[in-house]
């Protein structure tokens, strides 16, 4: 007797899966977008039981409304009656590669609009992202969702339809794996049988996955319109014990709750980059990286200097500025977008949109850190004296050497004038090692009345190179008329360019053929090396510039040249071999490695998405040409030294016709590397530059290890993972170890032994870390060195089946930017280490390497209500590097917050106090809340003080 099959219930979702810009750019989709949506609410408004998930993103509910402002409230309307859902995020990101604020804006952006509009779905929906970070689950917690939808990325032992998934802190969510991805039931026919036949297909495929009685089927794809009469032809097909109905994921959560075990559900905790089943398209972090360099640089400044200053120093800028760049940041983090795999066009846009944000970053941070050393009052400073306002980003005191341009108010005529020093508020006076004088007389020539008339359209700026005009002289003679332009390091006031143009003409008018002497004069100044006091966390320190000792001896780093170059300090020795590779010995633990920034440059026959090299490729990694030489040509010891290495490399022009292998035609790339040693630091910092002349190849620098290794440790948002060297592919994409990194990726031997081929060291414990200041591509290969990507240049968007991919992961199309033919740059740092527990001090290197202190001149007269040194908030953390800051800014509300992380599997203390003068200025109260990204209450904070779990991320607020 043949056994009925169990009654199933399939969940029809009908979507539209809506990248905002990709191979057309974004105008060009929302052409699409309005008529797509136009088309939707006509149905949902004659269908009743039409329901519609809006991509889980408000971004194209905004694109629409600019458009149809007056559909805004049929849209509240729908959603009201839980037929349209919305949000929660603001456009779907890339999880892996933009930074963890950005990623905690979008979401909690979306959170916001939706709610504006509605309700925001409480699912979060992550479809299409190119692989998911490890902390994804303790964000979605924060915003109050506790499941979630994915595709990309689950590894291979999750074999059904739900799962638990853990962020590194333990927050977990629900997910629903959308194994047939987000398109499983596109295009239902309406036919009632046919449909009846599809829907019996739909359960079969699912029925290995799907929890008893219930199937997911996602009815849409990529910019899919809405399906008229898809609710009635749903009601009409139940046949064979399957029904199929319009449907919600939460409707799935809900009907799946009360026949599943959750505890029994398989567990994946963090990162989720494995390409078993979906290709994670392995290759985006390589693409453009001079972008991922801007996009980086935006971030960084808007999170930790610009937020924080101006909150700081109360100046009045306008909140829009800020909600502007955060909204470029936001849009441009749309996987598409970020990871860089679209048209030229669209690619043209994305750098539009990261250069205006990185303008309004460094014009609002400018206007904070002057505003905030404005309100210093130093009574120290005499008439003509001037002090440096530092200011330190950190959460944990720093100590560290500058370049700064110090005016100078003593005689510097004398033979040999006696250089700046620098007086801390303490009294202690920190010798300045002189690099230069920096002439007074920047311009002296003599002009006629026509001339002068010639250059006044030209009277636009105040800024002449890298000084400021802040006022302008005249004084009248018998024969010629003298102008004096007076110029700052820091612009002054106000010049009213305007009016000095009306004085110059009267001047030019009533003193007919007489001269103009003009003279730019600035302040007298020395540029010096100087190791800093003690700057606060999160604070500042005024440094009076006061004369020095005519010759003063310092511990600093040595050059020696020769046969083998090298540079020294007191932690690290570096010498330079004639390929152009250095070593580094660590000189505390004895451990060195050889051979490091070796340039490796290979075929791609790939595209945006995946390096895939060519059938037949040819490796260069031998320059033609190596020149070394010290940035600073004096032999006397200084605080920090630096060496260029000039390296020229003959690479094949391009892939031959036929691409399966190289040209033979060859163009010339050359690699500039600025090699940097610092006293009292460890980190070799590494400046690499080039100009890139050749197309379809992949050029990395190789960092050969002290020990052999069998994992590595990188940042990511939020928190660090720990990779083996393996990657998990499947028939959609081979695997591939290359892996992003944020931060800093770190090698450590696991293993007691004795380092082999290029280093030396103890084994256990011997390891090389690599510091980065925007997201990079690495790989460890055969365990034995780091591959970075410096550039990966390729002509098309997609190709129809690399060697890495069986398939395209897009449109097969010939894009040119991709081929990077333009200046690139990339900075790290490199430490050789001999073991020991090495996270607090990774995340210190990486804290100091990335993130500067910051410096601006005052002088006398200036100031105001606050003390030489000082902070807005006392903050007393754990060790440093355990408790990391990633905002300190305000909310949508205008309240101020403070956000932190405990970067360590341990729990951690924290302390966070505003000072009575901060407290005043933005009505803190003495007790702030922890806060979700909604902004309710989570927990309070008595006195500031908050107990952290491992790996939590908290927002205080005030």
């Amino acid at each position: 007797m043949e056994v009925a099959p169990p009654p199933t219930k399939l969940h029809v979702v009908a979507h539209t899966h809506w990248d905002r810009e990709w191979y057309d750019p974004f105008q060009s989709f929302r052409l699409r977008l309005v008529d797509t949506l136009d088309a939707l609410l006509d149905i949902c408004d004659s269908e009743p039981g039409m329901r519609f998930l809006l991509d889980g993103q408000t971004a194209m509910v905004d694109d629409y409304l600019a458009v149809r402002p007056e559909r805004e409230a049929d849209i509240v309307r729908l959603a009201a009656q839980g037929r349209l859902t919305l949000g929660p995020l603001t456009a779907l990101p890339d999880e892996l590669l933009p930074s963890g604020e950005t990623l905690l804006r979008n979401l909690r952006r979306g959170l916001r609009r939706a709610r504006e509009l509605g309700e925001p779905m409480p699912v979060g929906y992550l479809p299409d992202m190119f692989g998911h970070t490890a902390q994804m689950p303790q964000l979605l917690r924060l915003a109050g969702l506790e499941r979630t939808a994915v595709w990309r990325g689950v590894p291979a032992r999750v074999d059904r339809t739900l799962f638990r998934w853990q962020g590194l802190d333990g927050s977990e969510v629900l997910a629903t794996y959308l194994s047939a991805s987000y398109s499983n039931a596109v295009a239902l026919p309406l036919e009632p049988d046919a449909l009846a036949v599809r829907a019996r297909a739909l359960v079969d495929e699912q029925a290995a996955f799907a929890p008893p009685g219930h199937v997911l089927a996602m009815c849409g794809t990529d910019h899919w319109p809405p399906q008229a009469g898809l609710a009635a032809a749903l009601a009409a097909a139940a046949r064979d014990g399957v029904t199929a109905e319009m449907s919600t994921l939460v409707d799935f959560f809900d009907a799946v709750a009360g026949v599943i075990d959750v505890a029994a559900l398989p567990l994946v905790r963090g990162e989720m980059r494995s390409g078993t089943r979906a290709n994670v398209l392995m290759g985006v972090t390589s693409t453009r990286t001079d972008l991922k360099g801007l996009q980086a640089r935006a971030e960084r400044t808007l999170e930790r200097y610009a937020e924080p200053l101006c909150l700081a120093s109360g100046a009045a800028v306008p909140a829009e500025l800020f909600d502007l760049a955060w909204s470029h940041l936001v849009l441009n983090s749309a996987h598409d977008s970020v990871c860089s795999c679209s048209s030229d066009a669209t690619m043209t846009a994305v750098e539009h949109r990261y250069l205006e944000a990185a303008e309004i970053a460094d014009g609002l941070a400018q206007r904070g850190l002057q505003a905030l050393a404005a309100r210093v009052h130093d009574d120290r400073l005499g008439p003509g004296e001037h002090a440096v306002f530092v200011w330190n980003p950190s959460p944990f005191p720093r100590s560290e050497v500058l370049t700064l341009d110090v005016p100078v108010h003593w005689d510097t005529t004398a033979p040999e004038p006696r250089p700046a020093a620098l007086e801390a508020p303490g009294g202690s006076v920190h010798a300045g090692v002189p690099l230069e004088w920096q002439s007074e007389v920047m311009l002296d020539t003599t002009l006629t009345g026509d001339q002068v008339m010639g250059y006044l359209p030209l009277l636009r700026t105040r800024e002449f190179g890298d000084v400021f005009v802040n006022t302008v002289e005249f004084e009248v003679s018998d024969d010629i008329v003298e102008v004096v332009l007076r110029a700052e390091p820091q612009m002054r006031g106000h010049l009213d360019a305007e009016g000095l143009k009306t004085t110059v003409v009267a001047l030019v008018d009533e003193n007919p053929g007489r001269s103009f002497h003009v003279q730019l004069v600035r302040l007298p100044t020395q540029r010096v090396l100087v190791h800093t006091p003690e700057i606060p966390p999160l604070g500042w320190s005024t440094l009076r510039a006061v004369p020095g000792q005519a010759s003063t001896t310092v511990d600093g780093v040595a050059w020696s040249a020769g046969t083998e170059p090298a540079l020294t300090s007191d932690t690290t020795a570096v010498v330079f071999a004639t390929d152009g590779t250095f070593s580094v010995e660590d000189l505390a633990s004895g451990v060195s490695t050889a051979g490091l920034t070796r340039m490796c440059d290979g075929g791609d026959a790939g595209d945006t998405y995946n390096w895939s090299p060519p059938p037949v490729d040819s490796l260069v990694d031998v320059p033609v040409s190596v020149t070394i030489q010290p940035v600073e040509p004096t032999a006397s010891p200084l605080p920090r030294r630096s060496v260029r290495v000039e390296r020229r490399y003959l690479v094949p022009a391009a892939l031959a016709p036929g691409e399966n292998t190289r040209a033979d035609d060859h163009v010339p790339i050359d690699v500039v590397t600025t090699v940097t040693l610092t006293m009292g630091d460890p980190t070799v910092e590494v400046d690499v530059e080039l100009d890139n002349h050749a197309r379809d190849h992949r050029l990395r620098l190789h960092l050969p290890l002290p020990a052999p290794v069998t994992a590595s440790t990188a940042g990511c948002a939020f928190g660090t993972v720990k990779r083996g060297l393996d990657a998990e592919g499947g028939a959609q994409e081979l695997p591939l170890a290359t892996y992003p990194a944020h931060r800093f990726v770190d090698c450590t031997a696991a293993a007691a032994g004795t380092g082999s081929g290029s280093g030396s060291g103890s084994g256990s414990g011997s390891g090389l870390t690599v510091l980065c200041d925007q997201v990079v591509e690495y790989e460890v290969v055969d365990g034995a060195e780091i591959a970075v990507t410096l550039l990966r240049a390729t002509g098309y968007l997609s190709r129809a089946a690399p060697t890495m991919r069986p398939n395209a992961a897009g449109p097969i199309m010939a894009v040119r930017h991709a081929q990077s033919l333009t200046p690139q740059r990339l900075r790290l740092g490199i430490v050789v280490h001999g073991g020991g527990d090495r996270a607090a001090a990774t995340e210190v290197a990486c804290e100091r390497f990335a993130h500067p202190l910051c410096t601006h001149v005052v002088r006398a007269g200036d100031g105001g209500d606050l003390a030489t040194t000082g902070a807005p908030v006392r903050l007393e953390t754990a060790a440093a590097g355990t408790v990391a800051l990633t905002a300190f800014g305000t909310d949508a509300g205008g309240r101020p917050e403070l956000r932190v992380v405990n970067l360590s599997g341990s729990p951690a203390a924290m302390v966070a106090v505003p000072e009575p003068w901060f407290a005043a200025q933005v009505d803190a109260s003495a007790d702030p809340s922890v806060v979700g990204l909604d902004g309710n209450a989570l927990a309070m904070a008595p006195a500031g003080s908050v107990d952290l779990a491992p790996w939590q991320i908290a927002t205080l607020q005030w």
